[in-house]
């Protein structure tokens, strides 16, 4: 049979607590929120791409799950940082073509 035996220790007196911190000072809000500036536009064209008929003039690109397609060869009008999306990705794509061409019909018979 389990016995339990009585502790005859006193108990220890609790610590005392540190004073409390002060209240963290209160900031004064702007009376009303400055307005965020007005973006930056710019007008541009998407050069066509040879080869390819008047209907298939588009250029798609998705850009943060949002796809934007656009006639090739009219003036667009679009935000500053659109319009710098976009043309990194034409000339992304104009360098692939011109390497690619450089290659074109340079093969070497294998017999």
């Amino acid at each position: 049979m389990a016995t339990t035996k009585k502790t005859t220790t006193a108990k220890k007196p609790a610590a005392k607590r540190a004073a409390a911190a002060p209240a963290p000072e209160q900031l004064e809000l702007p009376a009303q929120p400055t307005p965020a500036p007005a973006p930056e536009y710019v007008d541009y064209v998407i050069p066509k791409q040879p080869g390819f008929m008047d209907v298939d003039q588009f250029f798609e690109y998705c850009l943060n799950g949002t796809v934007y397609r656009f006639r090739r060869g009219i003036v667009l009008h679009h935000p500053k940082w659109l319009y710098e999306a976009v043309m990194r990705k034409v000339n992304e794509a104009d360098r692939v073509r011109e390497q690619s061409a450089a290659f074109m019909n340079t093969f070497k018979k294998i017999n």
